[in-house]
């Protein structure tokens, strides 16, 4: 599918096997970045596998430009690239698997549901202040980045859309599924964005661009779970969760340390052991100077 082509960067040449579920008879093996319905010996018939696409996704003759994201979906569907698989697991695997195993009891691990999610979250930052970790905010800035970039793109995609049709016709009819030609001026898009921010803020290419939109999100992600792999053996080194001492190895209080021990987060550990400040379980009175 021609929609394929630049979505996936360097891994466009990886062989894939597309294993087509629908109710016609053809299965094909192609490759990601081929333009299905060209003589290729690989491919039985591009019509075919077209339509395959078509039955299999409920699309009809009538599609509008918003279908060029299920040529994606398909893309991806048909395992057109490993990282693809990658992506989503890393970090799953490190609060599934990694972390339980740093901390060494399955009870550590994150539970199933939406309560256990939040306990988890919150035990995670009573115990090892994650949110102050550079790590978590890389994390935060692909995901909240990768929406921006995505609102932006959509809009000045819908914003340039090549016009087929007459002004008494909507321009989603003019665009057909699987067609060859460009959906979008993007020329003219990165013209308007390069003067809207600055010339090199934009892109130019179909490729880099469409590489960088996933790209950013996904390495985001992935140093979110680095940091989580790093935090289950309790490597505290970047997450400033160290209070400060002067040459005698007093400590020398700070804000942080009061938000790191009076922030109650650490009551949702262990809840019997911790139901009262540990002041006023212990045997003997704390002495107090001054």
């Amino acid at each position: 599918m021609e929609a394929c082509k630049g979505f996936l960067g360097p891994y466009e040449d990886w062989p894939s096997s597309a294993n087509v579920k629908g109710s016609l008879t053809a299965r094909p093996t192609c490759r990601v970045g081929m333009k299905v319905g060209l003589s290729d010996p690989t491919v039985p018939s591009g019509r075919v596998v077209t339509q395959r696409i078509k039955v299999t996704l409920g699309i009809t003759d009538q599609s509008s430009p918003r279908d060029h994201i299920y040529e994606k979906v398909w893309c991806l569907d048909v395992g057109s690239s490993p990282p693809e698989v990658v992506v989503g697991s890393k970090a799953a695997t490190a609060v599934f698997l990694i972390y339980l195993i740093g901390q060494g009891s399955f009870s550590d691990g994150m539970p199933l549901g939406i309560s256990g999610t939040f306990n988890f979250m919150i035990v995670f930052q009573a115990e090892d202040n994650i949110l102050m970790h550079p790590f978590h905010t890389l994390g935060v800035t692909g995901v909240f980045g990768g929406s921006l970039f995505s609102v932006m793109h959509g809009s000045l995609v819908t914003s340039s859309l090549i016009r087929e049709t007459t002004e008494n016709e909507s321009a989603n009819e003019g665009y057909r599924f699987g067609q060859e030609e460009e959906t979008y001026n993007i020329v003219a898009t990165h013209g308007y964005f390069g003067r809207l921010i600055f010339q090199y803020a934009s892109f130019n290419n179909f490729r880099s661009l469409h590489f960088f939109l996933p790209a950013w999100p996904v390495v985001g992600i992935w140093f979110t779970a680095l940091g989580i792999n790093i935090m289950a053996f309790n490597l505290n080194v970047f997450n400033f969760n160290q209070s400060v001492i002067d040459s005698q190895g007093r400590v020398i209080n700070t804000w942080a340390d009061i938000i790191n021990r009076a922030n109650s987060m650490e009551v949702m550990h262990e809840r019997n052991a911790h139901n009262f400040p540990r002041d006023l379980v212990a045997v003997e009175a704390p002495s107090i100077n001054g």
